[in-house]
C-alpha cells in the first residue's frame, strides 16, 4: 500500500468522524444524560472544573496586579532616589 492510498483513508475515515456525530447530544462529554431529562452525570465534574478555572483567573489576575503595583513603586522609589 502506497502513500497516497494510505493519506486518502485517513482523509476519508477524519471526514467520516466528522460527519459521524451532530448534536450536543451526541458529545461524548456534555451529551450525557441529556435525552429525555435525565440528569447530567457530568454536572458536578463540569461545575468543579468551571470553579477551578475561575479561581485560577482569579489568582493570575491578582499575581498580574501586584506585579504591576511592585512596577510601579519601583518606578517611584528610582524616581526619587536617582
Amino acid at each position: 500500500m502506497g502513500f497516497s492510498q494510505l493519506g486518502k483513508n485517513s482523509f476519508e475515515h477524519n471526514r467520516s468522524l466528522r460527519n459521524r456525530r451532530t448534536s450536543v447530544q451526541d458529545h461524548p462529554y456534555f451529551g450525557k444524560g441529556q435525552r429525555k431529562g435525565e440528569p447530567n452525570p457530568y454536572g458536578e465534574e463540569l461545575k468543579a472544573w468551571q470553579a477551578q478555572k475561575s479561581a485560577r483567573a482569579a489568582r493570575l489576575r491578582k499575581q498580574i496586579f501586584v506585579c504591576i503595583l511592585l512596577a510601579m513603586l519601583g518606578f517611584v522609589l528610582l524616581t526619587l532616589f536617582w
